[in-house]
């Protein structure tokens, strides 16, 4: 009977002194450090430095493949013909449309500088400087008495608008056409015609 209490008795020791130990391995380990990993040193900025250079070195010896000319032709070429053409400036005495009024009586022109004037057409066939000569005196003075015999049927601006085109009916038959320089008109008209808009002021 004593046997069995002492062996009773040191299975318990047993049991304690093993919980005892495992709680004390277990504190043991929590508390022990982690070791640090380790870490690869940072290049000095000299070897850094050095090793741009051998890039920049080894990439600077290539060369670029010459463009080709024809492509370049072509892309030139595609460009001048997309681009939406260049409007010349217009002269301020050109002139932009005229037109014959009140049963060809009188001529409306009006001139880049956006002036507006209504001219008599006897003045316009009594004025045009091919009627005179080279001292300035009339070739014909009869043509005068003939003025009432000349209304215009069609006026056009020719060249760009740095010349207009007159054409008259004469009442006895047939036809007569001049041409004036859009800048004597302009000279001209602030002073001889009837000023149709606010720009039309004197020069």
């Amino acid at each position: 009977m004593a046997a069995m209490l002492l062996r009773e008795e040191t299975k318990a020791l047993m049991a304690q002194w093993r919980q005892s130990l495992g709680r004390r391995s277990q504190s043991t380990f929590a508390g022990r450090n982690v070791l640090p990993q380790p870490t690869t040193p940072a290049a000095p900025a000299a070897t850094q430095q050095r090793h741009l250079q051998q890039v920049a070195t080894s990439t600077s010896g290539l060369s670029m493949p010459p463009f080709p000319s024809a492509m370049l032709r072509e892309a030139l070429s595609a460009d001048r013909d997309t681009a939406p053409p260049v409007a010349a400036p217009t002269a301020p005495h050109s002139v932009l449309s005229c037109m014959p009024v009140n049963n060809g009586k009188q001529v409306v022109l009006e001139f880049g500088d956006e002036s507006r004037y209504e001219v008599h057409s006897q003045w316009l066939r009594d004025s045009n400087p091919s009627n005179r000569g080279a001292d300035f005196y009339r070739t014909s003075a009869s043509d005068v008495w003939n003025l009432k015999k000349y209304t215009v049927s069609q006026v056009t601006p020719v060249e760009g608008g740095r010349r207009v085109e007159v054409t008259y009916d004469i009442a006895t038959g047939g036809q007569h056409t001049e041409t004036f320089e859009a800048h004597w008109l302009h000279a001209f008209a602030p002073f001889v015609g009837k000023a149709l808009n606010a720009s039309a002021v004197l020069a």
